[in-house]
């Protein structure tokens, strides 16, 4: 297809019946990708193919919204994508779980809000911006989750 502009994206991610995002091994800790939560607000269900352990697998299980799958794992991936393809609405379950998720946690209102109430707790008028960086463990009042940030 051509290209989309960003207005429209929406329109090009909900074309797909599944979406496959994938990791190497050896990015996690470093990146996550994107297209993840475009995928998850398209209302469709995601097929993360990467590592088992790392945060786009542990949101897509969070949240219901897909499969995870180890890589080099064709079987796996060929069979989740036939009991999709022969239970649509599963699929479409998946995909409302992201959508929910997506809307709810991910949208641009509800991240700025958690920045903002992280910023807040981290603040301390007596805090100098030479200080030695030490790792806080904040825990967001909405969310059973943890970030992990350095100050």
């Amino acid at each position: 297809l051509d290209f989309f502009p960003r207005e429209h994206l929406f329109a090009s991610l909900s074309l797909a019946d599944l979406h496959v995002v994938s990791l190497r091994p050896e990015m996690v800790g470093i990146c996550v990708p994107g297209k993840l939560y475009g995928a998850m607000a398209s209302g469709r269900p995601v097929l993360f193919v990467g590592p088992p352990r790392c945060e786009v697998a542990d949101t897509v299980r969070e949240h219901g919204c897909g499969e995870v799958v180890s890589p080099h794992d064709g079987a796996t991936v060929a069979r989740i994508i036939e009991r999709l393809a022969d239970d649509p609405e599963r699929a479409e379950r998946l995909g409302e779980a992201g959508l929910a998720a997506f809307l709810q946690f991910y949208e641009r209102e509800p991240c700025c809000a958690a920045w903002c109430w992280l910023i807040e707790e981290l603040w301390d008028d007596t805090c100098s911006p030479l200080e030695t960086p030490q790792t806080a463990a904040i825990t967001r009042p909405d969310r059973a989750s943890h970030m992990r940030i350095e100050t």
